[in-house]
């Protein structure tokens, strides 16, 4: 069977907007580039081996994490009292479960926190203090909250207010459909925020009967919109497409709010955004392999 997957590395204004030497603005261009195809060849792989959609995810996105490009784990983005904290999700389309986290700084990868938390049925966790009683409950490593220090990222963020976020959507070759969003959140956003990035159905949704969304931007407007369910109800209720659904579901935000990606059930692959830029990369089954930065 045919297999698809897409990544997204966030969405937000262009790097032209900040980056004036043209030198410099290629460099960082070929960066983001070169990590986005490294990240989409590697998945591409994995599927390619029947390794499982969840599994496919769930790397792909610790891959992003890893990646000080990108406004999530390592690379994540400071609050208004010069603090990282992540959220994360990770739906699995064949089951419909989920698990997520939010307001953390203290697990490397939130994303495979967030899957342990959906293997065991307990939904979103929140905090510090209750994420490092479950990390000990269940022996898992945590790490100080200073192995997010990223210069790469403290330098961006000068330059920039990131709306960036880490997505990824895979359909394998038995039609499993999964999801996963992680993120550092809004730069310089008040302490105890969380945008859209932890709650199931509104950043992130996955069936393997209607599709797989995982969604980017300012969280606010993500949330007010209730965007991935928006996507997915139209296209399990009407005969939309999922390219009519997400340009449909766009049409009705706030210019440069978001960004979103996603597969059907086909394994059709589709994104669009009302940014200036947003990081993709896809791949599927029948050699296409697509990377854009804008």
């Amino acid at each position: 069977m045919s297999y698809s997957i897409i990544i997204h590395g966030g969405a937000g204004s262009s790097l032209r907007e900040f980056i004036t030497d043209e030198k410099d603005l290629k460099q960082i261009e070929k960066l983001y580039f070169d990590a986005l195809k490294q990240i989409i060849n590697f998945g591409k792989r994995l599927l390619q081996n029947n390794i499982p959609a969840i599994d496919v995810v769930e790397r792909c996105c610790i891959k992003l994490e890893n990646n000080e490009l990108f406004n999530a784990g390592i690379g994540a983005t400071r609050n208004k009292e010069n603090k990282i904290f992540h959220d994360a999700i990770i739906v699995n389309g064949k089951t419909r479960d989920w698990g997520a986290i939010s307001n953390c700084n203290i697990h490397k990868n939130p994303v495979k926190l967030a899957k342990h938390i959906m293997n065991k049925k307990n939904g979103l966790i929140s905090g510090n203090e209750n994420i490092k009683k479950y990390c000990d409950s269940y022996k898992i490593t945590t790490v100080n909250s200073r192995y997010f220090n990223s210069k790469f990222r403290n330098k961006l963020d000068k330059l920039n207010n990131d709306l960036g976020t880490v997505g990824v959507v895979v359909r394998d070759k038995l039609g499993n459909i999964c999801c996963a969003t992680s993120t550092g959140g809004l730069t310089n956003k008040i302490p105890g925020r969380i945008g859209d990035t932890p709650m199931c159905g509104i950043s992130s949704i996955a069936s393997n009967q209607i599709c797989g969304i995982s969604v980017s931007g300012q969280g606010e407007e993500i949330i007010k919109n209730n965007v991935a369910s928006k996507i997915f109800y139209q296209m399990k209720y009407t005969d939309k497409t999922l390219s009519e659904c997400i340009d449909d579901t766009l049409e009705n935000m706030p210019s440069n709010t978001c960004g979103i990606i996603g597969i059907d059930r086909s394994g059709d692959i589709y994104f669009n955004k009302n940014t200036k830029r947003m990081y993709i990369a896809s791949a599927d089954s029948k050699n296409n392999t697509n990377i854009s930065l804008y």
